[in-house]
């Protein structure tokens, strides 16, 4: 086993370098991965960015959005969060996060943090989240990785992450704030991200016999050619494969806007607006215009930008009630 301390802040960077571990014959050992990114959300392979995120807070806050290669579902980093990745050869089919979680669990006991792992893949003290995993096989290999919040901004989180009400129906559990905490509560003495970072290194290189890899800069390249190609790319991390119905409206001066419409890959394929607003011409002009239009703020703008159909509404209007909630 070898562990890389990644110095990575953005989190493009740090999947590319997952898949890169995971892709290259090169590495033939297996890896351990630790690294700590500035605010984001990280999305799951199958997730709709559209539905997992409040798009004006993740806008207005220049938060990063990335997607994984693993399932599972959206999570909030932050430079209170401690992110770590196994990089092993598959033993079986079956999905089993307790060999690569159980160590770092057992680090945080010897911290004085009952935690345990519980429910599909989550990490808890209690009843309470600390952290959770995901895992994806591809060939020969497994990938597992997990969060440790250690002094998340909990508040941040909660207004970035929208989150299906059906998560918890029959929990008696009313938001993300109420279900999460951080292992700083339970460590008198406080801790940081940066801290754990250093204790996890030590501890699993002793249960591993690790010893450190350095990236050279053959590594750094082919890491920043997938952040290129792919982890960076609209199309990846709001498009991906996901189809979607979506259904808006708003209520604005020239009176209520509401529209429908279907995603494919995160372009519109199918749109109709209603509701009591007056028009100037044909409401399907705008319609057709934005049909094969990403659903990006630039290109509903540029699409709709100067057909001012819909009296009083702006194309700037137009995109801001097809993206934010």
């Amino acid at each position: 086993m070898k562990y890389i301390c990644s110095d990575y802040k953005i989190p493009y960077c740090n999947m590319a370098l997952e898949e890169y571990l995971m892709s290259n014959g090169k590495f033939v050992d297996e890896y351990m991965i630790f690294y700590i990114h500035a605010p984001s959300v990280i999305i799951g392979k199958y997730q709709s960015a559209l539905s997992e995120v409040n798009m004006r807070v993740l806008e207005e806050n220049n938060i990063y959005l990335a997607r994984r290669l693993s399932g599972g579902g959206a999570v909030y980093h932050d430079e209170g969060n401690l992110n770590f990745s196994f990089v092993c050869h598959k033993k079986g089919d079956e999905i089993d996060f307790s060999p690569y979680v159980q160590p770092v669990i057992d680090s945080l006991i010897k911290l004085g943090v009952n935690a345990s792992l519980g429910g599909r893949n989550d990490m808890l003290v209690g009843d309470k989240k600390i952290g959770g995993n995901a895992q994806h096989i591809s060939g020969n290999k497994v990938l597992c990785h997990g969060t440790v919040m250690v002094d998340v901004n909990i508040e941040n989180m909660s207004e970035v992450l929208s989150v299906d009400p059906e998560k918890y129906s029959g929990r008696g559990i009313s938001s993300v704030r109420s279900r999460v905490a951080n292992i700083s509560d339970f460590i008198s003495q406080g801790i940081s991200a940066e801290e754990l970072r250093e204790i996890l290194i030590k501890d699993l290189s002793g249960v591993y016999d690790a010893e450190e890899y350095v990236l050279t800069d053959e590594d750094r390249s082919a890491v920043g050619k997938l952040v290129t190609e792919k982890f960076s790319k609209w199309e990846y991390n709001f498009g991906g494969r996901v189809k979607l119905s979506v259904s808006r409206k708003k209520k604005l001066p020239a009176g209520l806007v509401a529209v429908e419409f279907d995603l494919d890959g995160g372009t519109i394929r199918d749109i109709h607006f209603s509701g009591d607003f007056f028009a100037r011409g044909e409401i399907s002009t705008l319609e057709e215009a934005l049909k094969g239009v990403r659903l990006r703020t630039e290109d509903i703008i540029s699409a709709a930008d100067g057909l001012d159909i819909i009296s009083g509404v702006s194309a700037k209007d137009i995109a801001e009630i097809l993206i934010y909630e």
